[in-house]
């Protein structure tokens, strides 16, 4: 009787490894990243990118869903950028717009918190954002106290150069590389009439 419990203890425990091993254990390669998601209600609860990983998560599938995600996409984003005055509006037709393709990939040696990887749409506003801070703070002096929309034609090649400069400069330090950036066609700058028009109707 004693030699039969050893066996199913031997047993167990054999089964239990080989259980933990298939559930617990990846293996990641360098363009890869692991996340881990309350299976309920979706909160990301760990992000891993180690060579070599251990998630005890991985054990309760009934609990937590575990991802494994590429670390590099290519988007397309057109930054929309307010003119301050107009902001009130809340209507895209005063708005400048920028279009933009970026491959870009998560820095695995810095990536941003865990909560934006929620979803790739999530990454992708989170790219988005830092995008659209920095055309607005490059625009800004063309933006107040007075729009300016000659002066931004007249010196936009060098003004792109600036955004996209402090585009990658930006999201680097936010934990994400920047492999290609571009500006693919002349954005959209709001015609001054249509600002007046604007301002206008602001002020009724």
């Amino acid at each position: 009787m004693k030699a039969i419990i050893q066996i199913l203890i031997k047993t167990s425990s054999i089964l239990i490894l080989i259980y933990l091993f298939v559930f617990c254990f990846y293996r990641l390669s360098d363009d890869r990243i692991g996340v881990v998601k309350n299976s309920a209600s979706g909160e990301v609860i760990l992000i891993f990118n180690d060579r070599f990983n251990f998630i005890w998560q991985g054990a309760l599938p009934w609990v937590y869903n575990l991802n494994i995600a590429d670390t590099s996409t290519t988007v397309l984003i057109n930054a929309n950028v307010a003119i301050p005055s107009l902001s009130i509006l809340k209507d895209d037709l005063y708005s400048l717009k920028i279009p933009f393709s970026i491959s870009y990939r998560i820095d695995r040696l810095n990536p941003p918190d865990k909560s934006f990887f929620s979803s790739k749409d999530a990454i992708d506003s989170y790219v988005k954002s830092f995008v659209e801070s920095i055309c607005g703070s490059v625009l800004v002096n063309y933006l107040e106290p007075v729009y300016n929309r000659n002066g931004i034609l007249k010196n936009e090649s060098e003004l792109n150069a600036m955004i996209i400069s402090g585009i990658v400069e930006k999201l680097k330090g936010a934990g994400i590389i920047c492999d290609k950036l571009e500006i693919i066609s002349r954005g959209y700058f709001p015609e001054e009439e249509l600002y007046r028009e604007g301002i206008a109707r602001f002020r009724e």
